[in-house]
């Protein structure tokens, strides 16, 4: 027998065994932005008109390719591709953006109105639940002057009602989403500030702070691009994310250039009450280099269950992995045991639900544990409806983390050991 090679060991390299996806769905991100119009050039399909859905984008050279440059940003006196640089700075290349570019004159909290069908409802409507997380901001023309109402523009505070009502209206139509607003016009006294914690919107936050030096809104995009490119579970501030790769960051958003100060200028007595108030605001650590993110808060209550942007993501994938699961088994007719439903048939709606929790959320370390319950002696014959509990157990996570540190004398015998 002729052997023409030499003796060796073949390892064949097989690919799609894992099951990976890429950028997680759970990341879909969009932004309702002031800006301008540019004409369509039929031949290049560069331009676009104001209210319309742009996107998807999955980098930011395919935001450039449609005519939204630095040049437009300095031309227009806008801020989308400086938004848009920022999401992209965090979340990736390749994560899912779209885009909504309206009139200056629309008010953030006219961008979120369910009344309103031209703007945040058109947006979600026409991609159909695609979208879990929403950041609105505003550049108005530089003749705006608002009649500031603790120490915002109150603009800011009417959008967190709007977006209250908006994620609402979705979570009914069963597309939850996260509302990022921007903190627009910050004044800079913490103490006199509207504290977000005696809102409701859980699904909610609004930014303060930015990296460069003569913008009054907030970094909108860079907040954005952060939650979009991590887990649902994870905290944005989380630490070993490494830091945002800005060289400075301000908190102070008033167009006065002496109350533009760095977060250092401003002060960590300062930016406690701003914490303690629900902003997601930039902080830094004595010890690490660079900036990052207070928190993941949303404004409302801080001792309710849904109290943060993490949270809240959780339970509405869960929501929305329920949602697909059950559907599924509406109107469907079941053969009943003395008028109950049969414990094989209660177990087969329980297994359904959790294999599919499990799957998608448990083995990625999202939740710890998913229990589902459904009680054998509910009357499905007089209600027509079955109720099913979801018992999730979150991760947790370390906000507070307290060293005791002290002297031993190893001569004491009254020294614990």
């Amino acid at each position: 027998m002729t052997q023409s090679n030499l003796p060796n060991v073949l390892v064949n390299y097989l690919d799609g065994q894992i099951g990976s996806t890429g950028f997680s769905e759970d990341g879909v991100a969009a932004m309702i932005l002031s800006g301008v119009a540019i004409p369509i050039d039929a031949n290049t399909g560069v331009g676009f008109d104001l209210g319309t859905t742009l996107g998807p984008f999955f980098g930011i050279k395919e935001v450039q390719q449609k005519g939204i440059t630095a040049e437009y940003d300095t031309t227009n006196s806008l801020k989308v591709y400086a938004h848009c640089v920022d999401f992209y700075r965090q979340a990736g290349e390749g994560a899912e953006l779209y885009l909504m570019l309206v009139p200056k004159t629309v008010t953030m909290a006219e961008m979120l109105d369910t009344a309103n069908a031209d703007y945040a409802t058109k947006l979600l409507q026409g991609l159909k639940g695609r979208i879990k997380l929403l950041g609105v901001g505003r550049t108005p023309d530089a003749a705006y002057t608002p009649t500031l109402s603790e120490e915002l523009d109150p603009d800011v505070i009417a959008a967190l009602l709007n977006a209250d009502i908006l994620v609402k209206t979705e979570q009914d139509l069963h597309r939850p989403l996260q509302i990022l607003i921007e903190g627009r016009d910050f004044q800079g006294n913490a103490a006199a500030v509207s504290d977000l914690r005696t809102q409701t919107a859980n699904r909610a936050s609004v930014c303060l702070g930015w990296h460069d030096g003569d913008y009054a809104g907030s970094w909108l995009g860079l907040v954005l691009g952060k939650m979009a490119g991590i887990p649902v579970q994870r905290n944005l501030a989380r630490v070993k994310d490494g830091n945002l790769g800005i060289r400075k960051a301000y908190v102070v958003t008033a167009t006065a250039p002496t109350a533009k100060k760095t977060i250092e200028e401003y002060g960590h007595g300062n930016l406690k009450l701003l914490h303690q108030k629900g902003y997601i605001i930039p902080r830094a650590y004595p010890s690490l280099a660079g900036y990052y993110l207070n928190d993941d808060p949303v404004a409302v209550d801080i001792t309710t269950d849904y109290n943060s942007i993490s949270r809240g993501r959780v339970a509405d994938k869960a929501a929305r992995i329920a949602y697909q699961v059950y559907v599924r088994e509406l109107l469907d007719d079941f053969a009943l045991e003395q008028g109950k439903l049969p414990v094989a048939l209660i177990k087969a709606f329980e297994q359904s639900i959790k294999k599919q929790l499990d799957l998608q959320m448990t083995n990625n370390a999202e939740v710890s544990s998913v229990t589902p319950l459904i009680d054998t002696k509910q009357d499905v014959i007089a209600t027509a409806e079955l109720k099913v509990t979801l018992n999730i157990e979150p991760v947790g996570s370390a906000k507070k983390i307290t060293i005791d540190l002290g002297f031993v004398n190893p001569n004491n015998t009254n020294t614990a050991s």
